[in-house]
């Protein structure tokens, strides 16, 4: 993921804005689901879907083996 500013936010936001997949206040899926806004601890990141895994209902991050 990668912290992105607000003023970036807005700008992909607005971009996107026929083209979400989902919207809440946990993030937004953009476009082909590619890429996801993550909002966590007032701050706003880019992610890839790649970093994300399903189980069921549930979506999480992977986890990091670090």
């Amino acid at each position: 993921m990668i912290k992105i500013s607000r003023v970036l936010e807005l700008e992909i936001l607005c971009d996107a804005s026929n083209k979400f997949g989902h919207y809440s206040e946990q993030g937004a899926v953009i476009g082909d689901c590619e890429f996801i806004l993550v909002y966590k601890d007032d701050n706003v990141y880019l992610a890839h879907i790649s970093e994300f895994e399903q189980d069921g209902l549930f979506i999480r991050l992977k986890e990091k083996n670090v």
